[in-house]
């Protein structure tokens, strides 16, 4: 029994829980495309939605996560057997996870596209997936996307702060430019 007048403790947030981390292959658009890649993670969170965290690997050989996500998410929980959260009020969290690309993959690149970590939620208006046809297969969909973009903060408080990258600064070496200009000159591009 609690003594009179004592204020009553407020409960401690308890850390998200990761529940699975694993390579996760998916088909991309057509038939002829390799198998895709993805790193996925699940969260489990008390008393709030999980959150998935997908990864789109840099050595992914076909369509992107990106490009996917409305067929890679209800696939994605079916496979993983967890349907249920189809029928959830609070759907669970989506994430798209770009890494960085090797700084030799980012050469020509005028953008600063995947030079640190990216973060973006899919969003669907719709969490009952439907039947379509992509590449001659029929596929689950769960509708078009609605995208934002996550600070890095916003990602840390969902799945927690070691499951988060710390930004590094660009590799670049200091005479890179001149190495352009001698690939450029051996390829007969520039005199």
């Amino acid at each position: 029994m609690r003594p009179e007048g004592l204020p009553i403790p407020e409960p401690k947030e308890l850390p998200p829980l990761k529940i699975h981390d694993a390579p996760y292959n998916y088909r991309g658009y057509y038939d002829a495309e390799p198998e895709g890649l993805s790193q996925v993670r699940l969260f489990s969170r008390p008393f709030e939605r999980p959150v998935i965290v997908i990864t789109d690997l840099p050595e992914n050989p076909t369509t992107s996560v990106t490009n996917l996500m409305e067929t890679l998410v209800p696939e994605l929980i079916r496979d993983l057997g967890k349907t249920a959260w189809f029928e959830e009020e609070q759907p669970p969290i989506v994430i798209e996870h770009l890494p960085p690309l090797h700084p030799r993959d980012q050469r020509g690149r005028l953008s600063e596209y995947r030079r640190t970590d990216e973060y973006s939620e899919a969003t669907f208006t719709n969490w009952r997936p439907k039947t379509i046809w992509i590449g001659g297969r029929e596929r689950l969909s769960l509708g078009e996307p609605n995208w934002r973009y996550m600070r890095r903060e916003e990602v840390v408080k969902l799945i927690g702060e070691d499951e988060v990258p710390v930004p590094q600064p660009p590799r670049v070496k200091p005479d890179a430019h001149l190495e352009d200009h001698d690939d450029w000159q051996q390829r007969g591009d520039i005199d």
